[in-house]
Parts: C-alpha cells; structure tokens; sequence
C-alpha cells in the first residue's frame, strides 16, 4: 500500500488532503500540532502524529513514499519560522529519509510578491524561499500554487475577485528525476 505523510494534516487544506487520500484507500499518515487533534485523524482513518515542524521531525515520515506539505502559520503564526524553516526541515528530512515524492502546497502570489496585498508579502516570501529550497533538492517534487482558500462545497467553477490575481495554470517539467524514476511537475 502507498503510504502518504501529511504535515498540516489538521488544517483547512490539510484535512481535505487527508480525507481524500483515505477514500481512494491511501495509508495517511498525518502531522498535528496538539494531541486534541489526534482523533480527528484517527476518525478520518489516518495514524496521527503529534509534532512541531519548529524542531526536526523524522517520525511518520520514515517509511512513507510521498510527503505533502500541508502547513501554514496562520493567523498567529511566524512565517519564517513555519512557511520557509518548517519547511526546510520537512524537505530535507524527507530527502535524508528517502522518501520518492514531495508535494508542497504554496500560495499564488509566491512568484510576484509585489503584485498581491502586502499583508500576504511575509508569507508568501516565506513560502517561496521554501520552494527554492524543494527546487534545489534531489527529491522528485511538485509545488502547487492555489489561490485562495474557501469552505464553501465546490461548484467546479473558478470565481475571480480580481482579474490581476488570476494566473493561468501551467505545468512544468522539472529538471531533475527523483529518486522514483519519474519526472517531477511543478504547477502554479
């Protein structure tokens, strides 16, 4: 069976992340910040763990084929210290640990800090020193940009506040082959 780690497992992208991968049968692994979270993962199927990405964290990544990078710091978080050095971490550990693919979910914005709110420019040069970091290294990745983040049910349509934050999705191939052979996407 595929093993999935998932840090971020309890945040609002992270949940989502984590239920799908349990209902295509998926073994989740997944990474929270306080124990009170620890049954949500086990009612969604997902063996929990219960850490910090502010320190090293090898502990349910060992093992896994894919991680995905789930984190974000919030609305009383540090971006440095969670969106670029939390990450950093997550990478090379990941790295060290052989695990065959990394899927970081980023932010829109991260390419053309200037062009967003400034409120967002911590974050997202948070978040883009960290997927330098990812571009950089052996693993076999794929960086996802999406846009802003909603709890409304999906309708299959992309709604547009403003027209400059729209960027058109494209793939790339990425440069290197991870260590599974295959070639690495990066989608923004």
């Amino acid at each position: 069976m595929y093993t999935v780690f998932v840090a971020g497992a309890h945040g609002r992208t992270g949940r989502h992340i984590v239920k799908a991968l349990r209902r295509e049968n998926y073994e989740v692994r997944g990474l929270v910040r306080n124990e009170s979270q620890r049954d949500h993962l086990q009612e969604w199927g997902a063996q929990p763990y219960v850490g910090d990405l502010r320190t090293v964290f090898s502990e349910g990544i060992d093992g896994a084929d894919a991680v995905i990078c789930a984190v974000g710091a919030g609305d009383k978080g540090d971006p440095e210290e969670i969106d670029h050095l939390g990450t950093v971490r997550l990478i090379e550990q990941s790295a060290l640990l052989g695990v065959k693919r990394f899927i970081l979910i980023s932010s829109m914005g991260t390419l053309e800090p200037e062009r967003m709110p400034k409120i967002l420019k911590p974050y997202l040069l948070a978040k883009r020193r960290a997927e330098k970091v990812l571009e950089e290294s052996t693993l076999c990745h794929t960086i996802i940009r999406p846009g802003g983040l909603t709890d409304d049910l999906p309708l299959g349509k992309v709604q547009s506040i403003h027209s400059r934050w729209v960027h058109t999705f494209r793939i790339y191939l990425s440069k290197r082959r991870g260590r599974g052979g295959g070639s690495c996407l990066k989608a923004s």
